[in-house]
């Protein structure tokens, strides 16, 4: 089971240790990580492991905190200290996916986070999540890159 989720992203301990990670890697390691995160969640639909739900979790918020709105998804005691490379459009894809897939009803989102934290404060934060990656979509695209 994961540690305890509280009212922040990086709150987790596996999250924490995830962003952690990324300090170790160089800048085009850190997106590919990032990525690959995403991906496992995104990729396996609503059969994802708790562990990779923790990481993609991380990963979308790392990407959202580049972004317009995403401030609230920044934390001044967790989080990795080297800089993360501007989120890319297919970066923001595949997190904005991923979300989806923790959202759905019929993934195991409920069961490996709603023990530690209330299930409706969880959605919501899912629920911010996607829509500062979805505004970051429809934004400049030249920024992005």
């Amino acid at each position: 089971m994961v540690g305890s989720w509280g009212e922040r992203i990086f709150d987790d301990d596996e999250a924490a240790n995830f962003s952690y990670r990324l300090d170790d890697l160089g800048e085009e390691d850190r997106t590919a990580c990032l990525k690959s995160a995403l991906e496992a969640v995104a990729s396996k639909g609503c059969r994802f492991e708790g562990r990779d739900g923790v990481h993609a979790v991380a990963a979308a918020a790392l990407v959202a905190r580049g972004l317009k709105g995403g401030d609230d998804f920044k934390s001044v005691i967790c989080g990795p200290s080297n800089p993360i490379p501007p989120p890319t459009r297919e970066l923001m894809e595949i997190a904005e996916r991923a979300v989806l897939v923790l959202l759905d009803e019929r993934s195991s989102t409920d069961w490996w986070f709603g023990h530690d934290l209330d299930d409706r404060s969880f959605r919501s934060m899912l629920n911010q999540l996607r829509t500062v990656l979805s505004g970051g979509l429809s934004g400049n695209s030249a920024a992005l890159w």
